[in-house]
């Protein structure tokens, strides 16, 4: 039975259910080490906190330069170590010595079949934790297509039976497209690092695919991760925000008053318009609705709404519960009366004990910005098709309808419909 072993990132924790899930095969990608170490060193840190067990095959550093990268980011391990918690595979040591005593490139070519073969040595020991692979971009770059392929299949069976979490490190631009195309194809995951994100361009059972996150460097060069986008805004909803601004350079919410017509994503004013014609025609029929209002100008139907101070025509507003002291006629917000359990009065500091003989209570009054005080504001429109600004008391009345089919209507429309003029 899989479980979720937490990476240390709460916000990818959150996102990914938990944690990386037990048994998986994730790709981690970037175009060199330094982007990839600080996020692939901090999960290691974080899975032998949880006490798992790890294998590290070195390929592209030796054991003793990949202890010192960590150690340079702040992260020791020299505890796990020391029990064995965490083995270092060091092909890369090996592979330089071949190369000094036969002095051949070929040398440095990895046999996958021999690879596997000292894997296995140490499989039943980490069993139920974590193997590292950097890189598998040196792995396979003497590997066609269809071995690559072969070769990270088996990795993912192995991962398998042993429920481990294998990370392998990928350099893109290393390999042909083919080739990566046939290692990413057998991951359970794919994450690709740069500079200042780490992308989740999937990850099988979390439904996170195309997930950024914003990389945060500490002084002490550690890392923590940063949702790009709030999880309460869709990513459709953050490409359109996006869009509004290759547009725009600043954006403002508008109260609006206009029609509706909830079936239909036609203009309202011309569906409107044509519904009228219909009447005309006795295909619909109406009755009245609701009263609206329109502008007295042009008689559109669209327009903002403000609602305005009557002495400075400020319109930014707070409204709440006030209190009037009469002793000394101060009038303000109750919760600027409130000290503790009693009131008080913020002006000339008296307390305020009767209700109906020390005060009243104002159970909604408004205040502008400039600090006047009311208890209704003034309502001002401005017509979105003509620009001109009214008050409401100027503005037309105008009598809304609900239109139905007639019987003559419902005729038409059949007729239309056989002669397969509508869907």
């Amino acid at each position: 039975m899989s479980r979720y072993v937490p990476t240390g990132f709460q916000e990818l924790d959150n996102r990914l259910g938990g944690g990386l899930r037990k048994p998986c095969y994730i790709g981690v990608l970037g175009e060199h080490a330094t982007q990839i170490y600080p996020f692939l060193f901090s999960l290691i840190q974080n899975f032998l906190k949880a006490g798992l067990r790890g294998l590290y095959v070195c390929l592209d550093s030796s054991a003793e330069d990949i202890a010192f990268h960590m150690k340079n980011l702040g992260i020791n391990l020299e505890k796990y170590e020391a029990d064995y918690s965490i083995f270092y595979l060091d092909f890369f040591t090996e592979s330089q010595k071949a190369l000094i005593n036969h002095a051949r490139i070929g040398i440095l070519e990895y046999d996958p079949d021999e690879t596997f073969k000292a894997v296995a040595q140490f499989l039943d020991w980490i069993k139920d934790g974590f193997m590292i692979i950097d890189s598998l971009s040196t792995l396979a770059l003497n590997m066609d297509e269809r071995k690559a392929y072969e070769f990270t299949r088996a990795l993912k069976l192995l991962t398998r039976p042993f429920n481990l979490i294998t990370l392998g490190v990928m350099y893109p631009e290393s390999l042909d497209p083919k080739t990566f195309s046939a290692i990413c194809s057998n991951s359970d995951g794919r994450f690709m690092i740069d500079e200042e994100t780490l992308r989740i361009e999937y990850n099988i059972g979390a439904p996170v695919i195309g997930e950024v996150f914003l990389i945060v460097r500490d002084q002490q060069r550690g890392i923590s991760l940063k949702p790009a986008i709030p999880k309460e805004v869709s990513k459709d909803m953050m490409l359109e925000v996006l869009r509004i601004f290759t547009k725009v350079n600043s954006v403002s919410f508008n109260p609006t008053l206009t029609l509706e017509v909830p079936w239909s994503s036609a203009d309202p004013q011309d569906l409107l318009y044509a519904m009228e014609k219909l009447k005309e025609s006795e295909i619909l029929s109406s009755k009245v609705h609701c009263s609206s209002i329109s502008c007295p100008h042009c008689g559109s139907h669209r327009m903002n709404f403000y609602l305005k101070c009557f002495q400075c025509d400020s319109m930014v507003f707070e409204k709440g519960e006030a209190i009037e002291h009469f002793s000394c006629g101060h009038i303000d917000f109750a919760r600027n009366f409130e000290r503790g359990d009693e009131l008080e009065c913020p002006k000339c500091r008296k307390k305020l004990r009767l209700v109906g003989v020390d005060y009243r209570r104002i159970y909604s009054l408004y205040r502008c910005s400039s600090g006047h005080m009311f208890s209704s504001p003034i309502i001002k429109l401005t017509c979105i098709k003509c620009d001109r600004t009214f008050s409401l008391e100027d503005a037309r009345i105008i009598q809304q309808h609900t239109y139905e089919l007639t019987e003559h209507g419902k005729d038409q429309l059949r007729k239309i419909r056989a002669e397969g003029a509508t869907p």
